[in-house]
């Protein structure tokens, strides 16, 4: 049973009785109040509210929006929400003509015994039997598919799956001519059961943490279990034909040591298998005999399968307990070296990765000369510029740092020294100063002292010199080089920079690189300006929080209520003074008013 009452705004009253019945559907005409005056008026329609038996009323203007209140009652469908029309003189479609023209003060429609319909709706009925379940289930079932299906197609673009195997020729020592296979036919020969894999290590002490990071990262996307390979090569010599993702040497092997005296691996396994995947090292041993036996390239990029858990694998690679205790005595003398009174700390200083040798400019000399088509020329100092000066100009004026713990492919010479000397900042290099000796780095990680040095253990010095670096809050790099890849990546690319120009390769790969933003200020601005500067800060803080830099090129030394309220938000600020401020008021005075709106 079908009721109906309605009511317009003119309050006229009217009662909505059934007209005529069909298969699936109810015309009623709502007939006004008999103490009512009612004449047709186009722009007042009723407001019409239905309701069927034993069920609350649902109130209306459109048909639309009706929804059924108990179970096994009526349902009214909006399907035929387009024909229905609350107008006084129009009709629907089905109910044929009730008025005789658009003028006239009574509708006459059929069976209403000469009385006056002010609305005239027909309400299509839809029963709540097995075929009304059926098809809804059938639609869930549909919107579940498809959005697994849309789901999964972000997931592989998001991982960047498909971009691999076609930007993978550009870069130099990142798999550069790698056979384009993935995760599961690299690690299949690699296996010991269908559910468990291992890999193969890497050359190099960024490619070996990358490859571990990639490796894992790739077993947990795919639900396997891994055994990571326990070891640490230490000096990961590379060929000319296969560059760092060539397989490890015998004569690397024989110099190993395992992966847990460098790296603790128990934090690591813990990390692993709370992604509900099982985690074990291979014994020592085995994995040296397994890489001596069957010795395969490095391909860390192209098990490339989850950008996220990679980026917390690389993250989770800590040093052991003994190598943990060097690096805090490093940093502890550091810190002594550049104040005696030990009022120096972590936040006053850099860490800067610097690359001039003579193999890093031959390397530079292949990079920048690949026949892609792709401008390379960012591989040494930005525009041949001296690195004081390079360096000077990322560390913002207002934030000032003392002292630089330099990592380089050779020690700094006195002339650098006494170059950043003049620039109020103090240069420490680990071995130049003393921070460390090769008896300590060779006790924590175990090794005999005899015969030790850099050139025979590089990685293992690369390795205390990559932690020590990690601890310190700023950053400045050589972008191309894997090493300051790998610290930019660890601080997901906040207070960190390089000296050199253009972008990090391996964020075409590895997209875990947080892109700062910035914006421009001047203290002359209107104040209108302002306050739309402050709510987008506001916006991005809201919904970044503080995982992404803001960084303000300002102009101006005036507003410090401004500049405290920036602070407040942990906005870099950059003071900014263009060359050609003098020149503005001359360009006003030569220009033409007529030809530019700025003098409107």
């Amino acid at each position: 049973e079908v009721r109906a009452t309605c009511t317009r705004k003119d309050r006229i009253q009217c009662t909505c009785a059934p007209l005529h019945r069909a298969q699936g559907s109810l015309l009623l005409c709502c007939l006004p109040d008999a103490r009512s005056v009612y004449r047709p008026h186009r722009d007042v329609r009723p407001s019409i509210s239905i309701s069927c038996a034993n069920s609350s009323p649902v109130r209306s203007n459109k048909m639309g929006n009706i929804r059924e209140r108990r179970k096994n009652q009526v349902h009214f469908s909006d399907v035929e929400t387009t024909q229905v029309h609350f107008s006084d003189v129009e009709t629907t479609n089905d109910a044929k003509m009730i008025c005789p023209d658009e003028s006239s003060d009574h509708c006459e429609p059929e069976h209403t015994r000469g009385r006056t319909c002010m609305a005239l709706l027909r309400i299509y009925l839809i029963k709540s039997d097995k075929q009304f379940y059926l098809a809804l289930w059938m639609f869930l079932a549909f919107v579940v598919g498809a959005s697994v299906y849309l789901y999964n197609q972000a997931a592989e673009i998001s991982r960047g799956v498909r971009a691999i195997d076609t930007a993978i020729d550009g870069v130099p020592n990142l798999n550069r001519g790698v056979t384009k296979r993935d995760l599961r036919s690299n690690s299949k020969s690699n296996s010991n059961t269908d559910s468990t894999m291992t890999y193969s290590i890497c050359n190099g002490l960024s490619d070996q943490l990358l490859g571990h990071a990639s490796y894992i990262a790739g077993a947990i996307a795919l639900g396997r279990n891994v055994r990571i390979p326990n070891i640490f090569v230490v000096n990961g010599v590379q060929t000319e034909e296969g560059g760092e993702e060539a397989s490890v040497l015998k004569d690397a092997l024989d110099n190993a040591v395992p992966l847990s005296q460098i790296i603790d691996t128990d934090f690591l396994i813990q990390v692993v298998q709370s992604y509900g995947v099982h985690a074990e090292l291979e014994p020592f041993e085995e994995a040296v005999a397994r890489h001596a036996a069957h010795p395969e390239p490095c391909n860390w990029l192209s098990a490339l399968q989850s950008y996220e858990i990679a980026q917390k694998m690389l993250n989770s690679l800590r040093p052991s307990p003994s190598l943990a205790n060097l690096v805090q005595t490093s940093i502890g003398n550091l810190l002594r070296q550049v104040d005696s009174t030990s009022q120096a700390t972590l936040s006053d200083g850099v860490c800067l990765h610097h690359k001039n040798s003579l193999d890093w400019q031959e390397y530079c000399n292949q990079w920048e000369n690949i026949e892609d088509g792709t401008w390379r020329k960012n591989c040494m100092n930005d525009r041949g510029l001296p690195l004081h000066e390079l360096v000077r100009y990322r560390i913002p004026a207002k934030y000032p740092k003392s002292w630089i713990y330099y990592i380089g492919d050779e020690e700094p010479s006195d002339d650098l020294i006494e170059d950043f000397k003049s620039e109020g900042i103090n240069l420490i290099h680990r071995e130049r100063h003393n921070l460390l000796s090769n008896e300590d780095i060779a006790e924590a990680s175990r090794m005999d002292p005899l015969d030790f040095s850099a050139e025979t253990h590089r990685d293992l010095f690369a390795v205390v010199d990559y932690f020590t670096c990690a601890e310190i809050e700023s950053f400045i790099g050589n972008s191309v080089s894997s090493f300051s890849a790998n610290q930019i990546a660890l601080r997901h690319g906040m207070k960190s920079t390089w000296y050199n120009s253009r972008s990090i390769p391996l964020s075409q790969f590895l997209r875990v690189y947080h892109i700062p933003l910035v914006y421009t200020y001047t203290e002359e601005s209107q104040g209108l300006g302002k306050s739309l500067l402050k709510a987008s800060i506001l916006s991005v803080r809201g919904e970044f929080g503080l995982s992404t830099d803001i960084h303000i090129l300002y102009h101006g030394y005036n507003d410090w209520k401004f500049l405290m309220w920036l602070k407040k938000y942990s906005v870099i600020v950059h003071t900014h003074e263009p060359q050609w401020l003098e020149m503005i008021e001359i360009m006003r005075l030569n220009g033409n008013p007529a030809h530019s709106h700025l003098f409107a």
